[in-house]
């Protein structure tokens, strides 16, 4: 019983983490460390207990991020593998989000 709360625990600091980071790429000055920080460790934990929708979001706003400061590969990488999971999980909102993002690039 006590892993499984451990792991709801760890479910729900996920989706913080990654508001956290989406409140720092729409400051100004914008925190792109911190923010990256966040994603990844959200993006760890969501994947650690099979959040797959969370850890697509993850991606989708680590591909944001990097698209803004100018990272293009990095960029590519993170929405193309976001892509292809909103495609995968049937999430056509998401999918034309982060179609849009590739477009952008």
């Amino acid at each position: 019983m006590r892993s499984v709360v451990k792991r709801e625990a760890r479910g729900y600091r996920a989706p913080l983490l990654r508001l956290h980071a989406e409140v720092l790429m729409g400051q100004e000055p914008r925190d792109h460390v911190r923010a990256v920080e966040s994603l990844n460790e959200a993006f760890a934990l969501s994947t650690d207990v099979g959040m797959r929708p969370e850890a697509a979001h993850c991606q989708f706003n680590l591909g944001q991020l990097y698209r803004r400061i100018g990272k293009p590969e990095q960029a590519q990488t993170y929405l193309t593998t976001a892509v292809t999971t909103f495609q995968t999980m049937s999430m056509p909102s998401w999918l034309a989000k982060a179609e849009t993002e590739v477009r952008a690039l």
